[in-house]
């Protein structure tokens, strides 16, 4: 699975100045400043036809969003959600689910995005 949901977020003014390029693949790194993303790819799914598969393909992906301060962590989720949603030629992304809750171990608020991407 490559890193263009990562690209994707990187390019974007809106996520950086939240976040600073603090986006990191599969978890965040240990006392990192906050607010940080990460993002777990969580698989890919072949299209095959008739011929034989496809060359377009399916990948699940989770996008957390960390914070000490639950307003904060909503903001660059909702920021994250629209710079998903934004229309592009590398890849078409429908958000599966949204869930936010607080981890005890952490102390840090996550809220999660789930998204399909049709590459």
């Amino acid at each position: 699975m490559s890193n263009i949901v990562r690209d994707r977020l990187v390019t974007s003014s809106s996520v950086l100045m939240i976040c600073g390029t603090r986006i990191y693949i599969i978890q965040i790194e240990q006392d990192c400043a906050l607010p940080a993303v990460s993002l777990v790819p969580l698989g890919e799914s072949p299209q095959n036809a008739i011929g034989g598969e496809s060359s377009l393909r399916n990948e699940n992906w989770q996008i957390d969003c960390w914070s000490d301060n639950y307003g904060q962590c909503e903001t660059l989720a909702d920021t994250v959600e629209t710079r998903m949603a934004a229309s592009r030629v590398d890849f078409s992304a429908v958000r599966t689910d949204r869930e936010a809750r607080f981890e005890n171990s952490t102390g840090l608020y996550r809220i999660s995005l789930d998204y399909s991407l049709w590459i």
